[in-house]
């Protein structure tokens, strides 16, 4: 008797989820084109798999013991399955890339990610988000091949390139009374409440960069996402400062919102990292072109 293996794992999942309904609904398929599937396959046996009521399916003695059979079969092909993807794509060139949040602003990043992908069109970026500690714990995993990141490294294992240097910019409403300011100071920001990333996600950069602000009578608001209704604050009634680095003017100017770095503030190292020895083909092409 030659079965065919698709009609197997149908009735393996049937009998998985105890219901004509579920299953379906599992192999994203009709519960009347299913019933129809294994009613053909009871034929082709010659013997009942399921007693079918109101309410409920119960396997048969016969379905039972094929049962036992028929989830080797599901399992195999599902291994077959993750197999042949894995064939399939495994000659596909990629970089796994980390940035911090709102990377995508900062010009020196945008530059890289642009020109790699003009040089190098048949190599996939995969890009994920995350702050420093996380991604440097990635990186040194192997869960990245390399990453942006803000604020200094110190780790043995890695090996970093500095790409430029941010100052803080304080993103207001352009009719902000400090707007018109030439140079601004941590003094003129006495009584402002200004927005800023939450200190978790990177104590050191945060201390570096707000303990001063905080003294100088700045109010610090943490924000849990960079977003429009963030930014839409700088337009309250009672206004407030967004905190950020280098983020790019075209993306203010049509919300009425103007950048001005603060004098006086710690410059803050904006680097590419990857894992000492750790470097694949595609990740040395990039690291080769940030240089």
């Amino acid at each position: 008797m030659k079965l065919d293996p698709r009609l197997v794992v149908q009735f393996a999942i049937i009998a998985e989820e105890g219901s004509f309904t579920r299953a379906a609904e599992r192999l994203h398929v009709a519960q009347p084109w299913l019933s129809a599937r294994l009613k053909k396959f009871e034929e082709q046996l010659g013997f009942p798999l399921f007693t079918r009521n109101t309410r409920n399916i119960t396997l048969t003695k016969q379905g039972y013991e094929l049962l036992q059979a028929a989830r080797g079969v599901h399992a195999s092909m599902m291994l077959t399955e993750a197999l042949a993807s894995q064939l399939q794509h495994r000659d596909e060139r990629h970089l796994r890339l980390g940035s911090p949040p709102y990377g995508s602003h900062i010009v020196r990043r945008q530059e890289l990610v642009e020109q790699f992908a003009l040089i190098y069109p048949d190599i996939s970026v995969e890009l994920d988000i995350g702050w420093s500690s996380g991604l440097i714990d990635r990186v040194l995993k192997g869960g990245l091949d390399l990453a942006f990141v803000l604020g200094e490294v110190h780790h043995s294992e890695i090996e970093t390139m500095l790409l430029c240097e941010l100052k803080l910019e304080l993103l207001m409403s352009a009719n902000h009374p400090l707007a018109k300011v030439n140079n601004l100071k941590p003094a003129d920001l006495k009584g402002q409440t200004i927005a800023v990333f939450t200190r978790a996600l990177h104590p050191e950069l945060f201390d570096s960069i707000f303990t001063g602000l905080k003294a100088a009578g700045a109010t610090l608001v943490q924000f849990i996402e960079f977003n429009q209704a963030l930014l839409d604050r700088t337009h309250s009634a009672e206004p407030t400062m967004v905190a950020s680095f280098g983020l790019r003017y075209e993306y203010l100017n049509a919300a009425n919102i103007i950048g001005k770095t603060l004098d006086e503030s710690n410059s803050i190292p904006f680097s590419l990292i990857r894992k000492i020895g750790h470097a694949s083909e595609e990740s040395q092409l990039f690291w080769d072109l940030s240089l």
